[in-house]
């Protein structure tokens, strides 16, 4: 059985949610940061550890810990509210035929979901950033994600799961969106100031000099200079 998709929840010296994979860290955890006595620590993260895979909602994992330890110790209903507190219980999900804008697990609160972070996407870059985020997620291990719309033109990108996957995965994003106004602002640039030389009022090799081309065609037509130009 595996412990992965049980975070302990950020508390004191806890700086984000942890997933352990060993049930002796997770006691250790619970103990340390919960309020949890040894006994029930132990007790509770051997519990976790049998039903971490098998429960669909956190619900089920706390009271599948809870009957447990209904049979070893009177007073077990005194570690539910500990448990609720402590416990985050996030199934990962790795569909890759669902949609970016899915929620993989509706069903979950988002303030359930460990180390939970937003991300407003710019409007203008929207289109650029999503077409890269399945490939984005891919790239950073433990981090899961959807795009959620908060607005007739606003989107954003709720991401959660492992502090180091969800991290990244933050970075990825604007550095995508930086990607983005490099290009959009090299492809608008446009060539050097011509020199009037080209038909009509655009400069040769510029991009609207219409004031020094449409000078030289009007001096002219009025025979007071020699334009190299045509006049329309």
């Amino acid at each position: 059985m595996s412990l992965t998709d049980v975070y302990v929840a950020a508390n004191g010296e806890l700086a984000h949610d942890e997933s352990l994979a060993d049930w002796r860290a997770l006691a250790f955890a619970l103990q340390n940061y919960h309020g949890f006595s040894h006994l029930e620590a132990k007790r509770a993260a051997i519990s976790l550890k049998r039903h971490g895979t098998a429960a669909r909602t956190k619900d089920e994992l706390v009271n599948a810990v809870v009957s447990d330890m209904k049979n070893q110790w009177t007073q077990h209903e005194r570690i539910l509210p500990k448990l609720t507190a402590a416990v985050k219980y996030c199934p990962a999900t790795h569909d890759a035929s669902r949609s970016m804008d899915t929620d993989p697990i509706a069903g979950i609160d988002q303030a359930q979901r460990p180390n939970l972070k937003l991300c407003t996407l710019p409007q203008d870059s929207i289109g650029y950033i999503l077409s890269k985020l399945t490939q984005m997620q891919g790239e950073c291990e433990g981090a899961s994600c959807f795009v959620e719309s908060t607005g007739t033109f606003n989107r954003r990108v709720v991401m959660w799961g492992l502090v180091e996957g969800v991290n990244r995965l933050d970075a990825k994003i604007n550095d995508t969106d930086k990607e983005w106004r490099e290009k959009y602002t090299a492809a608008t640039k446009g060539g050097k100031v011509g020199k009037g030389n080209a038909d009509g009022p655009y400069g040769k090799g510029g991009k609207n000099q219409f004031g020094s081309s449409w000078s030289q065609n009007y001096g002219a037509l009025k025979g007071k200079g020699k334009g190299k130009g045509k006049w329309w």
